[in-house]
């Protein structure tokens, strides 16, 4: 049967809120933690914690009546992961722990306010357990939203990265492989760099190169 989990700001308890029978995803939620729902480029572990430090994989899971498409308009020009409503449609991501007090972090990279808004309601099935997570994500803001924009190659290979690193649904994969994408001439973008950065950290094999 599935349930539903809120996660509450009360210091001292924790809950167990996914299960794997591996147990690499088995993790006590601490109060002082808030669930966070990656579906693009945070999905890649070794990306986030670039971002928030102590985050830490929880599950995989999905979320309903949404689609992903990689049209926010970035600072650079180009297109970013977000979630668009769409009935019948799942989008499927990966949920972390992070601190609260590591929120402030997550909300800079993301542009809160400026470029993404932060949904803190957003109710994902998680795939191990079928309970229903109560968790935060990040939606772009309509006035930042063209659908002509396509995502850097970087920017590509980090979002199939994360979602290979956790074996999203492969359905899900073969999607994100067939994403257009442009490739980015300036080789020594800071974001681009980053990005190889994280790459190599998670032992992804990419073939960027580095310099002009």
């Amino acid at each position: 049967m599935c349930g539903k989990i809120m996660l509450m700001c009360s210091g001292g308890a924790a809950i167990l809120v996914a299960s794997k029978c591996n147990g690499h995803y088995s993790r006590w939620v601490q109060m002082t933690d808030f669930v966070y729902f990656g579906y693009g480029s945070n999905m890649l572990t070794e990306r986030l914690k670039k971002r928030c430090s102590n985050a830490m994989p929880l599950g995989v899971g999905s979320l309903s009546d949404y689609s992903l498409n990689f049209s926010k308009r970035s600072v650079d020009g180009s297109g970013k992961a977000t979630l668009v409503p769409s009935n019948g449609r799942n989008v499927h991501g990966v949920m972390f722990t992070v601190p609260l007090n590591e929120r402030k972090y997550l909300d800079d990279a993301e542009g809160l306010g400026n470029g993404y808004e932060r949904r803190d309601d957003v109710e994902i099935l998680c795939s191990q357990t079928a309970n229903v997570i109560v968790a935060s994500t990040y939606i772009a803001l309509p006035r930042n939203v063209d659908a002509a924009l396509k995502p850097y190659d970087w920017y590509h290979t980090l979002v199939l990265a994360g979602a290979e690193e956790h074996e999203l649904p492969e359905l899900h994969i073969d999607s994100l492989r067939r994403a257009e994408f442009v490739l980015d001439a300036k080789l020594d973008r800071l974001s681009r760099l980053e990005a190889i950065r994280a790459l190599n950290a998670a032992g992804y094999v990419h073939g960027f190169p580095v310099s002009n």
